[in-house]
């Protein structure tokens, strides 16, 4: 089994859309897949912290943001909010089962807490780059 941890730095809502809708979508495959094959949770910023379970092998978890865009009054009209504190505590207990990291946005808070686990623990991780961000981290995988 193989226990993936997606990081993603928006606000839980119901109602979603973009790569946030992709990856409820994914969790719907991996519900179909079993525990024996994939453990699939999925992390948002959320009002309180909660863990949402949606099967056996799938869940949502939410983390308050420390220093939410909300609070910005010149970022009021956007889409989505985010969190621009550099760090989220709440996350490693999560990295440390993860075998896979991803991170939808690395520099946000999610992205950078990832980022910081990875520095403090080389030679446990292994990680992948995207070409156009090649200082930031976007798939992070435990060595074995």
């Amino acid at each position: 089994m193989v226990a993936v941890h997606v990081l993603i730095d928006l606000h839980w809502k119901k109602a979603v859309g973009g790569h946030v809708k992709s990856w409820l979508q994914f969790a719907d495959v991996a519900k179909t897949l079993g525990s024996k094959d994939i453990d699939l949770t999925i992390h948002f910023h959320g009002d309180r912290p909660q863990e949402l379970s949606q099967s056996h092998n799938v869940r949502y978890v939410t983390h308050p943001p420390r220093f939410s865009t909300e609070r910005l009054p010149f970022l009021q009209d956007v889409p989505s909010h985010t969190d621009l504190a550099s760090y989220a505590p709440s996350l490693i207990p999560y990295l440390d089962q993860a075998d896979v990291v991803h991170t939808t946005h690395p520099l946000f808070t999610f992205g950078q807490t990832a980022k910081n686990i990875v520095v403090s623990t080389i030679g446990r991780w292994s990680v992948r780059f995207t070409p156009t961000q090649r200082s930031m981290p976007r798939f992070i995988w435990k060595e074995n």
